[in-house]
Formats: structure tokens, sequence, C-alpha cells
């Protein structure tokens, strides 16, 4: 899919069923008294990737993912890849090189299915990935249509957390506690949300039952200590460093860098 189409697909495996509402009919029908719309579940949703620096998505979007992406706020960074592969690649580049979580967004069955073998180097190499995987309309699960994935178990024993939300209002709490999987146990934390959810009222403010700021490299032991002097041992004096040079590739230098300096990507 390209990702300028996002902004303009319609098509009925995208509308809920019952009839072809978008976003902003399902907005004016939940709206407040006041006539303001109605906040949504991708709001909420968006909100915890705020606060959490989860600003950049990673995908290879389906009809799935269409109703989160559609409209993306601009404070929100799409980045788009053509294979699973390299979608959960490069988002673990980012993850290793950062240090910090990273976002990525994949399509039901197919997506994760095709993302697995990624997500199990992600895994062996300790990056902290919070995986949204989009799933069929919830209202049709029961019978298994296309689209539908039995997708808990798919991706192995390899991921931290997989969490299905059981309802639209849980899945920015879900998120967030995914957030929070990943960076404590330092591997892709996956979350199932069907495509309907995203344009649902959020409600009342959501419970996230889990902090924003986790702290990295102060994992206890059994025996009392902390292993935040053994991971400081542990980090090399030059981390790497990617650069693109002229010819659009990128180089991979040596030179010092500080936590906020940007890693630059395609």
């Amino acid at each position: 899919m390209r990702a300028g189409s996002l902004r303009a697909v319609g098509s009925e495996a995208t509308r809920p069923a019952g009839g072809p509402a978008t976003a902003g009919d399902r907005a004016t029908a939940d709206g407040r008294a006041d006539g303001a719309p109605a906040r949504t579940v991708r709001d909420a949703t968006f909100d915890v990737l705020r606060a959490r620096g989860l600003d950049t998505i990673f995908s290879n979007p389906g009809s799935t993912e269409v109703p989160l992406l559609a409209g993306l706020p601009p404070d929100l960074r799409f980045v788009l890849a053509l294979h699973e592969g390299s979608v959960v690649g490069m988002a673990t580049g980012v993850a290793i090189g950062s240090g910090a979580a990273a976002f990525v967004l994949l399509h039901t069955t197919a997506g994760l299915g095709n993302a697995v073998a990624a997500l199990a180097t992600a895994r062996v190499n300790r990056a902290p990935l919070v995986v949204v995987v989009g799933q069929q309309d919830r209202r049709h699960l029961a019978l298994e249509p296309f689209l539908a994935g039995r997708l808990d178990g798919l991706a192995g024993d390899y991921p931290v957390s997989v969490d299905r939300p059981a309802r639209a209002q849980d899945v920015p709490g879900a998120i967030a506690r995914a957030h929070h999987e990943a960076v404590t146990g330092r591997g892709p934390a996956i979350v199932i949300v069907p495509m309907d959810d995203w344009l649902a009222p959020a409600g009342e403010e959501p419970e996230l039952s889990a902090p924003s700021d986790v702290p990295v490299g102060r994992e206890h032991r059994d025996d009392g200590r902390d292993d935040r002097h053994e991971c400081e041992e542990r980090k090399p004096a030059h981390p790497m460093h990617l650069r693109r040079n002229g010819g659009g590739r990128f180089d991979r230098g040596t030179q010092a860098r500080t936590p906020d300096t940007p890693i630059g990507l395609a």
C-alpha cells in the first residue's frame, strides 16, 4: 500500500458493519452535548504514544490499519516499508541505537506471520518494541471472516507479552502496558486490536496501569545487586552512528553521540 493512499482509502473492508460510516460520521454521532466531537480510542492511543516517545510508526499496513492511520496527526511520523521483516528490522535498529522502545504496526495474520523471524531477532537482541497487530472488526470475529486471524500464538514464545483487549476502551491501557513490558522485558510486546476499536468512543479517562517513564539498565538480580553499573561498563566507548551518504545509502560511523542525537533513516 502506498503511503500517500492512506488518507483517501475507502472500501467495504474498512467500514464498520451497518453502513458506510466515516471517522467524521462516528465522531458526530457520538459527540458531546456541547457539539464537540467525542474523544475516540484512537485519540487516547495517540496521547499514550506521545507520552512515551513513540512518535514514529513503522509499518507495512493493510485495510485493518487504515482506521488508525487515515488523517495521521502531523506530530506523528509514518515510516513505510514493503515487507514486515524490514518494518521490524528498522524499528529494532532504532530501539537498539536509541535505547528506547520503538513502535511497530502490523497487518493481521499475513503481517505478523511475515514479521515473526524479525521479532525473534529483536527478542534475541533485547530490543524493546511495542507491536500493534490489526484484526478484523470485533463484531465479526465469531464467524472468522476474511482478515480474521488466530494471532495470539502466531509469534510463538518470542514476544515478552501478548495482549488482546477485551473491549475497545481497554486499548490505550493495553498499549501503555505493552510499552512497560517491552522496556522491562527487553523484547517485542504485542497488542492485538480489532479495526473498529479505533473509532469507538474512548469513554472515561482510561486506566493505563503502567508508568510512562520506565528506568532502563536497572535490572535487579536475585542476589540484590544492581546491574546498572555493569550495564555502564558494557557500553561501547563510541556507539554506532548511522548517517546517509550522498548516494542515499547508510554508512557506519564511529563518532560519539548523545542520547538525544537522532538516527537517520530512509
